[in-house]
């Protein structure tokens, strides 16, 4: 099993001058969903902004743009006019409107990258025009990620509410066995998608990352320190696993909720949830300015991509506490943060306990993490992702003067 080491994510992009051939391929992005300036858009946009940055011609293509990054271009498929309608009354139409608008623009020799939720009907025919069809898997596959949520319903005695089927697994396999290659943001889901069968050739280690220049100057400290969690609050991010521990340690501490609650979690942990150090502030647009109050960031997830909010907690200085998966690409080297099995409450409350404790570690910690997420600023993140697909276009071109293609989607 191939395993990219942490170092070959990390290290100085190589120049443009380097990278880009005398004609770059365009890198057509679509992200059938609004950009809105918050979630996976948001995601997918930063990372497009850094490989335009770069020297890269990059363009996005979404259901409608309420939120622009600069130097970006960003395409809208619905006119201006729908941005005020309620979402789930345009939805369906938009996201076909997104893909025909995306199709008709896209041909051989550009880059199709595309994130998950576009549809298996038209990554094929991205394929069959002879696009290099690129896919992001923000996730663990879905099968993996299933298997692991089931485990942990089960072992709570609730009801599995994650809403992932085997039809829409196996849709999956079928995007990814069309594309040429995949962009695995961290090593969970590099594992989860070697392990469903993936050929090695294609899996593309990457990661994600955050905005320096979003970081907020740090508020003045009261005397308990204040441990924050930044996710939807379920059971997929543990938020479960950390009330129980956060109860269990006692501490004159204060726990930051922010997030929308589910309502697994509203109801199997009501006491945690009314506790008096506990407090539940739902979702939030000001992330930045509540991680610049805080004194440690907390992430026990169970399934995950690569958390932005991780990288964000890092570019303020704050120490991290986090699951395996809730480290994402930066727990990769576990000297960054504080690794823990989120279902091993003991560790869990001793080092809740610990970070408590001691403001010297706190800062030594935080300033780890803040070195560390200086790798991760976005323009870095797309300048690698471009050496990516650069390396992947020169192959397929060889490839095609060499002969037919093998390999990979039908052209």
């Amino acid at each position: 099993m191939r395993i990219l080491p942490v170092d070959g994510l990390e290290g100085d992009p190589a120049a443009p001058a380097d990278v880009l051939p005398e004609h770059p391929p365009r890198v057509e992005t679509l992200m059938p969903k609004p950009f809105d300036g918050y979630g996976p858009s948001w995601t997918c946009g930063s990372i497009v902004s850094g490989m335009a940055r770069f020297g890269a011609p990059c363009r996005v293509t979404a259901t409608r743009v309420t939120r622009r990054i600069e130097g970006l271009a960003l395409r809208a498929a619905l006119p201006a006019a729908f941005n005020s309608a309620p979402y789930r009354y345009v939805r369906r139409f938009a996201e076909r409107r997104a893909e025909r608008v995306f199709l008709r623009d896209v041909g051989p020799g550009d880059i199709a990258y595309i994130w998950q939720n576009t549809s298996l009907e038209t990554t094929e025919a991205l394929a069959r025009r002879g696009a290099l069809v690129v896919l992001e898997c923000i996730n663990t596959h879905q099968r993996h990620a299933r298997n692991i949520l089931d485990a942990e319903f089960d072992r709570i005695g609730l009801p599995p509410s994650h809403g992932i089927t085997e039809r829409s697994a196996r849709e999956l396999d079928q995007k990814l066995a069309t594309a040429h290659a995949v962009f695995a943001p961290s090593r969970a889901v590099e594992i989860s998608l070697l392990e469903a069968g993936l050929p090695e050739e294609k899996v593309l280690p990457a990661s994600y990352g955050a905005w320096m220049d979003a970081v907020e100057a740090p508020a003045p400290r009261g005397r308990r320190p204040v441990f924050i969690f930044v996710a939807s609050v379920s059971v997929r991010k543990g938020a479960h696993l950390l009330l129980r521990a956060w109860r269990r340690a006692g501490l004159d501490a204060e726990l930051r909720v922010l997030g929308a609650v589910s309502d697994d979690i509203a109801r199997s942990c009501a006491d945690a949830l009314a506790a008096s150090n506990v407090k539940v502030m739902g979702f939030r647009r000001d992330v930045s300015a509540q991680l610049a109050q805080a004194d440690v960031f907390v992430l026990p997830s169970l399934e995950e991509g690569d958390p932005i909010a991780t990288y964000e907690a890092a570019f303020h200085g704050l120490p991290i506490i986090a699951s395996p998966m809730g480290g994402g690409r930066m727990g990769d080297d576990p000297e960054r943060l504080r690794l823990v099995d989120p279902r091993d409450e003991d560790a869990m409350v001793a080092i809740l306990r610990e970070l408590a404790g001691s403001e010297e570690l706190r800062r030594h910690l935080g300033a780890k993490a803040r070195r560390a997420a200086a790798r991760f600023e976005w323009p870095l993140v797309g300048a690698r992702r471009v050496e990516s697909l650069m390396r992947l276009h020169g192959a397929r071109v060889a490839g095609a003067q060499d002969g037919p293609a093998r390999g990979g989607a039908a052209a």
